[in-house]
């Protein structure tokens, strides 16, 4: 961490480290707008970084977006966890096995898919994320540097998390994995694509995901909804952002193809159980609520998890403060206890 890198660590955390009534002022009014009231550390997250100058998708560019992320990534990073964090390849793509202290072997893995609009996340924006999960999990997490949009467009992303999966089952007594035992899963892009991937493998022979991890996911690229109205600007994830992403990503492919939409996939047969965690202030809150429901009423074991006072993106905010910690514990746990 440069000297910068470290100044910044101080700032964001000290802030969030405030008493309440100081953070309040800081932050402004109480906003009341979604299902409950807006939880003072994600506002005063969204007041930080709006004066900041934040914004997700920067110039319209790949690259600057990209460079933007990366320098923000180590001002959220939590205290040092213990779990190993291993470089490694698979079938060509960079890939990072994060392995927690006294984890059984052979064990449960987690194939984790990060976020970041399939155009701008990478390993080590969501190493502490990963880490997290391995960690209060108690299961190895293999993240996976998978090909990126605009550049590399949908299918490239999902195909390459479906070599990774296979991989990984191949591969399982190396990994230290059980092969019977291997669930995806991931954040908002990432959520989405573990979503497709379980789709695609749920026909087919062999093994499959024996539990998916979904947060905060886009379940439908060509459609709308009231949260998405709602919250089109000034909570982290605008709409601006969105479009762009959804471009980059899609390109040519109707945004209502299954592997791009997972609302129009058919749910029957052959999905894992699932946890799907939902955000109240998310402009994507009413798409995964959708598709939980969806899920439940097509026989697939779900538990679907709302935090309604939170944004999206809490994962990666987890070594902040409390709030975002809990949430993200909540779904270390889920996955813990889904791939036993």
């Amino acid at each position: 961490m440069t000297p910068r890198d470290r100044l910044q660590w101080l700032l964001m955390h000290g802030v969030l480290a405030l008493p309440a009534p100081v953070k309040r002022r800081l932050a402004g009014p109480a906003v009341t707008e979604g299902p409950a009231p807006l939880d003072l550390d994600a506002h005063l997250l969204i007041t930080m970084t709006g004066r900041a100058g934040y914004r997700l998708v920067v110039e319209d560019s790949a690259p600057a977006s990209r460079a933007a992320l990366r320098a923000g990534a180590n001002a959220l990073r939590g205290r040092r966890l213990p779990v190993t964090a291993t470089p490694i390849t698979v079938d060509g793509i960079a890939a990072r096995l994060h392995t927690p202290r006294a984890s059984p072997a052979p064990g449960p893995l987690l194939l984790f898919l990060h976020g970041g609009g399939w155009a701008i996340g990478d390993l080590d924006v969501y190493d502490y994320p990963a880490r997290f999960l391995a960690h209060h999990a108690g299961i190895r997490v293999l993240s996976i540097d998978y090909r990126l949009a605009p550049e590399h467009p949908y299918p490239a992303g999902l195909d390459d998390a479906a070599t990774a999966f296979d991989w990984a089952v191949r591969n399982a007594h190396t990994l230290g994995a059980d092969p019977h035992r291997i669930a995806v899963g991931g954040d908002s892009a990432g959520a989405t694509l573990a979503a497709a991937l379980s789709h695609r493998l749920s026909d087919r022979p062999g093994p499959r995901p024996v539990f998916q991890m979904l947060l905060y996911p886009a379940t439908d690229l060509h459609g709308s909804t009231p949260s998405r109205r709602q919250f089109a600007d000034g909570y982290l994830l605008t709409h601006a952002d969105i479009q762009w992403l959804y471009d980059a990503y899609a390109g040519s492919t109707p945004r209502t193809d299954p592997g791009l939409s997972v609302r129009y996939a058919d749910p029957a047969g052959g999905l894992p159980p699932t946890y799907l965690a939902t955000a109240g202030y998310d402009p994507l809150r009413d798409e995964g609520q959708a598709y939980a429901a969806a899920l439940a009423a097509h026989g697939v074991t779900v538990e679907h998890a709302r935090f309604d006072g939170l944004v999206h993106g809490y994962l990666a905010f987890a070594g902040l403060s409390r709030p975002f910690r809990q949430a993200a514990l909540h779904a270390a746990h889920a996955l813990r206890d889904g791939v036993q």
